[in-house]
């Protein structure tokens, strides 16, 4: 009999895959591809109509996933994470994680003080 396997599309991914930015309102000239952002407040050109969502630029075209609550990346340029509270991009507090404990209740990763750092999405794999 036959197994059904599902794979995961990236949007469905509470993390997701850095940004370089999450203020440019106007795209880059030359862009490569892979690029990722956060369209800024007051898009232009080709990210207009597209403000905070997260663009990728594939195949020549800019492609836009519209942020689900939840979902966290880093944004390269500031060096922190953002989490997308459903209405927006806020910043995560920023711990320290070399004191960052696993928090069970909230499937997530918690600093020394308490504070939510990242939320885990994993599969752990034990070998014999």
């Amino acid at each position: 009999m036959p197994t059904n396997r599902r794979v995961p599309t990236l949007e469905t991914f509470t993390y997701q895959q850095p940004v370089f930015d999450k203020d440019l309102n106007t795209p880059p000239v030359t862009p490569v591809e892979g690029d990722r952002y956060i369209v800024g407040p007051v898009p232009t050109g080709a990210w207009t109509g597209h403000a905070g969502k997260i663009t990728y630029f594939y195949l020549a075209v800019w492609n836009f996933d519209v942020p689900a609550e939840g979902w966290l990346t880093h944004v390269n340029d500031e060096d922190k994470f953002y989490r997308h509270t459903g209405a927006g991009w806020v910043l995560m507090p920023q711990g320290d994680m070399t004191k960052a404990v696993y928090d069970t209740n909230d499937n997530g990763v918690v600093d020394a003080a308490g504070n939510f750092v990242a939320a885990l999405n994993a599969v752990v794999l034990t070998f014999p």
